[in-house]
């Protein structure tokens, strides 16, 4: 019982540094993301342009606009 116990506990914590991963690679893409919207808008890119190549939505390009 004791082996099972640690066992899951050990996967569960396994399961919970998996998540904390993929959630810290989502937020690096999105700051990633962001960094080149910047020097595309900066460059005098389109919101149209600079949302295919990021995949941010317009209204997130139009803020960044906004804030430079």
């Amino acid at each position: 019982m004791e082996y099972e116990r640690n066992l899951k506990e050990a996967r569960d914590m396994y399961s919970a540094l998996l998540t904390a991963k993929k959630e810290g690679l989502k937020e690096g893409e999105k700051i990633k993301s962001l960094q080149v919207a910047i020097k595309a808008i900066k460059k005098g890119f389109d919101n149209k342009t600079i949302q295919e190549l990021t995949g941010l939505p317009i209204a997130e390009i139009e803020q960044l606009r906004k804030g430079l």
